[in-house]
């Protein structure tokens, strides 16, 4: 039986998005991108130097709090509550961005607020039909805080320039 999200409750959403070159050549080579990525001592030493963790605790609803760990170079750049344009019914809380002039990297942080109950990795699905992105890649992330879905994912903009995207959301609440 298929756990559900309270009535009016909201989803908090990462949505990690990369124009890597590097990234852009393997998928259309179709080559296997390693994902998930196979942690070691060394990685995990490495991580410790490169990031940081964010903790926003700012909301008046404490179910819009979140924290993230990203990268050294990536930060806050808009901590406003925002619509996103041509979904109407998700906000945007937060915008992280890199600061310097490596590949383009940025985080979203979006929720929105619901008027049925819905598992939340149906609804991450359906957020990435709605913005018609591709699923490279899945898989299941065990956490502090319980199972999360991970999906890669590309999606060819306007400008003909493809995006690599990280989306994750709770499994089930």
């Amino acid at each position: 039986m298929k756990q559900k999200i309270i009535l009016k409750s909201l989803i908090v959403l990462i949505l990690i998005s990369c124009n890597n070159m590097e990234t852009k050549n393997k998928i259309e080579k179709k080559e296997k991108l390693k994902f998930p990525i196979e942690y070691t001592e060394k990685l995990t030493s490495e991580m410790k130097t490169s990031f940081w963790k964010c903790n926003d605790d700012s909301h008046i609803n404490s179910a819009l709090h979140y924290y993230i760990v990203i990268p050294n170079n990536v930060k806050p750049t808009s901590l406003m509550e925002k619509n996103i344009v041509g979904i109407d019914t998700i906000k945007e809380i937060a915008t992280y961005k890199r600061i310097d002039d490596k590949p383009y990297l940025e985080i979203q942080v979006v929720y929105e607020p619901l008027t049925h109950e819905i598992n939340p990795s149906d609804w991450l699905y359906n957020l990435l039909k709605i913005t018609k992105e591709k699923i490279i890649n899945k898989r299941e992330v065990k956490g502090n805080a319980g199972i999360y879905l991970d999906a890669l994912t590309s999606k060819v903009m306007t400008n003909g320039e493809e995006v690599i995207s990280r989306t994750t959301a709770p499994k089930k609440i």
